[in-house]
């Protein structure tokens, strides 16, 4: 059922179904205790969902990434990067891909840190501080490749801890 609602979410531009998935997540963090580490480190935290190629928004209309984010970025009062990281090749959809080793072929050197946006990055910590801890937020996780290069992308940036959340494993 999940597997049909994000098809529908991201395929048929249901950008509605953004809420009743972002519930899924918050609950399951809340059952986790997320929100205890919520507390702890808010302002270390950085929620970055992970960025479609600039076509393929445009043609959706929204990052359906960026939507579940916001969400639980307004619920747990985390900041909230959309721009941050920037898809700079058109890659083939993941979901299309079979093989592991495709898959991060595919997404290899894909994302960049979006300089038009953020021309020095808000990762790093001033005076000695240790950088901020970056959370990539994604709709489903299935090979582990996108976020991967992501979370490398945001580690050569600075941030001293890179961690990922999605609403369903694909």
């Amino acid at each position: 059922l999940v597997k049909k609602v994000i098809h529908a979410f991201k395929y048929n531009y249901a950008r509605e179904i953004a809420n009743p998935l972002s519930q899924i997540l918050i609950e399951f963090l809340d059952k986790n205790g997320f929100d205890e580490i919520a507390k702890k480190y808010r302002q270390r935290l950085l929620l970055v969902p992970v960025p479609l190629f600039n076509y393929r928004e445009r043609e959706r209309g929204f990052n359906q990434a960026a939507e579940i984010a916001r969400l639980v970025g307004k619920f747990y009062q985390i900041e909230v990067s959309d721009r941050l990281l920037a898809k700079r090749k058109n890659t083939e959809p993941q979901a299309d891909i079979k093989t592991k080793e495709e898959r991060a072929k595919n997404i290899s050197g894909a994302f960049d840190i979006n300089r038009k946006v953020y021309p020095s990055t808000p990762l790093r910590q001033a005076q000695g501080r240790s950088g901020r801890v970056a959370i990539l937020v994604d709709d489903v996780y299935t090979s582990g490749s996108t976020m991967r290069e992501c979370a490398l992308t945001l580690r050569n940036a600075g941030a001293a801890e890179v961690w990922g959340m999605t609403v369903a494993r694909g």
